[in-house]
């Protein structure tokens, strides 16, 4: 009778133990719209030309240059358009055009598309960083290509203003 008890209170415990560390479900929410998170005014605060094809992808910061008149970039939520504010420093956006995403739920890259000359110039940017309504820092890579290899790329950081 012993051993039975013994074995019914190790059974008894152990069905206790694996029904008090069953998972919890939780919804994780909508994901936020990175559209909007676009929208407003972004101003540069740091540049840096990245070697593509050193193995330790070496870095020159270019910030000097770009931050004397820093340049500013509005993007437009309702119109999906985007102006830029030139300051110092080479100017590779365009004054103004239309904007997308590869994906809007979860982007991966910014396309530029350059209205202010007669031919339509597409500029493809990387995302460095999410964005969303509540995140102030944005990061964009412009890949510089010979051929079909990505040579060097400049690393834009922006925060909103």
């Amino acid at each position: 009778m012993k051993n039975f008890t013994r074995i019914f209170g190790i059974a008894a415990f152990t069905l206790l133990v694996v029904w008090a560390c069953k998972k919890e479900e939780a919804e994780i929410g909508t994901p936020y719209d990175k559209t909007a998170g676009m929208a407003g005014t972004w101003e540069v605060t740091a540049v840096a030309l990245i070697d593509e094809q050193s193995v330790l992808k070496d870095e020159v910061n270019l910030s000097k240059y770009y931050l004397d008149t820093a340049m500013k970039i509005s993007f437009s939520a309702a119109e999906m358009a985007y102006e830029v504010s030139e300051g110092s420093g080479v100017n590779f956006f365009g004054e103004s055009g239309l904007w997308m995403f590869d994906d809007p739920t979860y982007p991966a890259y910014l396309y530029l598309i350059n209205t202010s000359d007669t031919a339509r110039d597409t500029i493809t940017m990387e995302m460095g960083t999410t964005v969303n309504e509540y995140i102030n820092n944005l990061d964009l890579k412009f890949p510089r290509t010979c051929g079909d290899a990505v040579v060097s790329s400049y690393r834009f950081s922006f925060t909103r203003k």
